[in-house]
């Protein structure tokens, strides 16, 4: 439940959204040849108080300015202050690597980004 909410976070937000030209926000593997953000979901750690999960973005963009104006966004909504909860199940985000590369096939540049949520389990 916990990616849906995060995913629709970021389809409902009308800068991404006009950023991308669209709402252009899909699951990996994607076909779609513009630009997008591609997620990948994946859990990190588990007990029966927390789980820790890893969310993947990929921002695939016609220059690194609009993947670094997209990312500013992404942490503007995702990224949690302190002690202050996102909402009542999601604790705590944080951005925790990423990276840069540009796809000659595609002529488009990716900017990756690891963001860690913790949650009660």
């Amino acid at each position: 439940m916990t990616l849906v909410k995060l995913i629709q976070l970021l389809k409902n937000d009308e800068q991404i959204v006009a950023l991308l030209g669209g709402s252009h926000i899909y699951a990996t593997p994607c076909t779609y040849r513009g630009n997008c953000i591609v997620y990948n979901w994946m859990p990190v750690t588990s007990d029966t108080v927390k789980t820790t999960d890893r969310l993947e973005l990929n921002i695939i963009t016609d220059t690194i300015l609009d993947s670094v104006d997209i990312e500013n966004r992404v942490k503007e909504l995702l990224l949690t202050l302190g002690d202050e909860p996102l909402d009542s199940e999601i604790r705590n985000v944080y951005l925790n690597g990423g990276g840069n590369l540009f796809d000659e096939e595609r002529q488009k540049n990716h900017r990756i980004l690891y963001f860690y949520i913790l949650k009660k389990e």
